[in-house]
């Protein structure tokens, strides 16, 4: 049995790499304890620390039973033994000299102790020298003694589990740091339940770690997925809040506090996300650790095939879940911001959110979005700020919709966008020029630029875009004639330049490959010459507008054969000669547009055998001779005939009738007349 001065046992550990002998052989590796009063001591190394735990004073010596409250070092490491030797109880039958060293040094400290005493002065009695002084109460440390907890540190259960929670969204840099205050104001943590002065990102976190089921049962059991997939859940909540669909984080009002939107099946309830309205997921490879999320390389990467970016970082560690893909809520009534937070879901593969109010900006952590093919925006009337240059990194970007909106800058660099085949940026503030690195898209087929700020000419590299159906720059500031080079565009239906400041002439040469040209509208820019015949041979052209520019030229032929012309609008350039007879052949014309030139002779008198037409306007010319009684057809609904001096002859009251405006020179003695009462219909202020 051991001697009541023997000091207590404690747990003995020992860790290490050698083996000795004791009175049973044991390995210096592994966990060697021997605990009957439950404290521990600890040891590791090859010839390294040991460490004893207990509660008295003294030096912990390679890991054997120490007094209580002694932590020690030696400089040999921890020889726990398997099992204790019979005189554990004096461990100094193992150390013969070192006992006679301890006993020397204990007294010469004495003696040392006394000495000092003595000096120290004689106003201590000799019982105060002889009694130990304990502890006194005021000795214990007091609440007010202790320091007290950060805001950071919980203070309760329910606190450690918001604080755990709010930490591993800031660890993962999903959202600006400042915007959490780690402060639990949740009833649960003794707060007082107000959330009105909390940012969006704490009620957030306050909603999904107290209020949200799939959430909270993460955060209480600690038992978290793949971090992405909690990034995914934090984010896709954040963007409900954030754009008119939120519930009480403190969890006293039921349903939802804020809802602008028009539908939203499932959304905030407590189940799986890809459940919810407009969601869409698919399986894809999630990342487990912090480390591989936040790695820039990963959203950087690109593989030696520039065309395919690199969806996971080689060796980090992914399991399959299933992730959002596809977010579609269009015309929802989504009202709010566009949070940066959404461009951290690097699965997202479609962004439909077109024909909502959202403000904010396109955020540069668009690079992420890796797998992203189509981008729809547009109508979103709140957008501000220039595209990041990041924007061009998507390789796999297939269609662009930003059209209007507020952005402002100039288009990036177009090198990887070797799959995009719609770019809709109109009713901006854009400016610059075509970035001529557009040549790399070689599968576009739209192009949307119109009601823009851009400059400069065309470049010639869009001749080479042969797969272009739709162009539309209209509403800009162009400059220059346009390239030769766009005469290879055999694909083009429609080419919208009107309202910039296009000069040159439009030659025959450019319409030889339009062979699908439907649209072609170039109306208010600088164009000179003629106009060009060409025309006349693309079967499939319905509309030609070449209204207000300095074309100087008779009307070719554009009608011969079976052609579809519905519209054609010369007005206000110095258009000379008489209609045409060809123009009858125009049968399907709709609207036919000549003022403001010099045009002479008479109206042909097949200007009233048109079935279709609905607007007829030839005023401002040199016309001359009688008016035809039918003129315009039967459907005619506008006829404009003012300022032609030479005019003559009779509007029936039959036409007057059938049209809604009609304008013509019957008044302050004019030639023309109204047949009965239908004068004033030709009064153009009353008309």
């Amino acid at each position: 049995s051991a001697p009541e001065s023997a000091p207590a046992l404690v747990k003995v550990v020992g860790m290490g790499n050698n083996r000795i002998n004791t009175n049973s052989n044991s390995e210096r590796q592994g966990l060697t304890s021997y605990d009957p009063f439950s404290t521990m001591q600890t040891g590791r190394g090859r010839d390294g620390a040991g460490t004893g735990i207990g509660t008295g004073g003294g030096a912990g010596m390679s890991g054997y039973p120490m007094r209580r409250n002694s932590v020690g070092v030696s400089s040999r490491g921890t020889y726990g033994p398997v099992n204790p030797p019979p005189d554990v109880w004096d461990y100094t039958d193992y150390y013969p000299s070192r006992r006679s060293c301890i006993v020397a040094c204990v007294v010469l400290l004495a003696i040392i102790g006394l000495a000092i005493g003595i000096l120290a002065g004689g106003g201590m009695s000799s019982r105060d020298q002889l009694t130990t002084v304990s502890p006194t109460i005021s000795m214990v440390p007091t609440i007010s003694m202790v320091p007290t907890p950060s805001p950071t540190e919980p203070r309760t259960e329910y606190d450690r589990y918001f604080i755990e929670g709010t930490e591993l969204i800031q660890n993962l840099m999903v959202s600006d740091e400042a915007a959490f205050s780690r402060v639990c104001h949740h009833k649960r943590c003794g707060g007082d339940g107000n959330m009105d002065n909390l940012s969006i990102q704490d009620r957030v976190m306050t909603y999904l770690v107290f209020e949200d089921k799939l959430f909270r049962d993460w955060a209480w059991r600690n038992d978290y997925p793949a971090l992405e997939r909690v990034v995914q859940r934090y984010v896709i909540t954040l963007f409900a809040f954030a754009t008119g669909l939120e519930k009480d984080a403190a969890g006293e009002i039921s349903g939802f506090t804020v809802n602008t939107w028009t539908k939203y099946d499932n959304w905030l309830n407590g189940e799986d996300e890809c459940n919810w309205f407009g969601l869409t997921c698919g399986t894809r490879t999630a990342y487990i650790n912090v480390r591989e999320f936040v790695n820039d390389e990963l959203m950087t990467a690109i593989t030696t095939d520039a065309t395919t970016a690199r969806a996971d970082l080689p060796g980090a560690l992914v399991v399959n879940v299933p992730m959002v893909v596809h977010i579609s809520l269009n015309k929802n009534n989504l009202k709010g911001d566009l949070i940066p937070e959404l461009f951290k879901m690097r699965h997202l593969e479609r962004i439909e959110l077109w024909k909502a109010e959202l403000s904010g900006a396109i955020h540069a952590d668009i690079k992420n979005l890796v797998s992203l093919r189509k981008l729809w925006l547009h109508e979103t009337v709140g957008l501000t700020g220039s595209l990041p240059v990041e924007i061009g990194s998507l390789s796999n970007l297939e269609s662009l919709f930003l059209g209007g909106n507020k952005l402002t800058g100039t288009l990036p660099d177009m090198t990887r966008w070797t799959n995009l085949n719609t770019l809709a940026v109109n009713n901006n503030a854009f400016k610059g020029s075509i970035p001529t690195t557009i040549v790399k898209a070689l599968r576009l087929e739209r192009l949307f630029l119109d009601e823009n700020k851009f400059n400069g000419s065309l470049p010639i590299e869009l001749g080479k875009l042969t797969n272009l159906t739709d162009v539309r720059v209209n509403n800009n500031e162009f400059t220059g004639a346009l390239p030769y080079q766009l005469s290879e565009l055999k694909n083009l239906k429609v080419f919208y330049l009107y309202d910039n400041k296009f000069d040159g002439g439009l030659d025959d040469f450019l319409m030889t490959g339009w062979k699908s040209m439907t649209y072609f509208e170039a109306q208010n820019n600088n164009f000179g010459g003629v106009v060009p015949s060409r025309f006349g041979t693309l079967p499939l052209l319905i509309t030609l507008n070449l209204a207000s520019n300095k074309l100087s030229s008779s009307i070719p032929e554009l009608c011969s054969g079976e052609k579809q012309l519905k519209k054609l609008d010369l007005s206000n350039n110095q258009i000379v000669e008489q209609l045409p007879t060809s123009l009858a052949q125009c049968t399907d014309l709709e609207t036919l547009i000549l003022s403001n030139n010099m045009m002479t002779g008479g109206i042909p008198a097949f200007m009233s055998t048109f079935q279709k037409l609905k607007t007829l306007k030839l005023d401002r010319n040199l016309f001359s001779g009688s008016v035809p009684p039918n003129i315009g057809g039967a459907n005619v609904k506008t006829v404009q005939l003012i300022v032609n001096p030479n005019l003559f002859g009779d509007i029936p009251k039959s036409l007057c009738d059938r049209t809604t405006f009609i304008s013509a020179d019957c008044d302050a003695g004019g030639l023309v007349q109204c047949q009965q009462d239908c004068c004033d219909c030709c009064n153009p202020s009353q008309c």
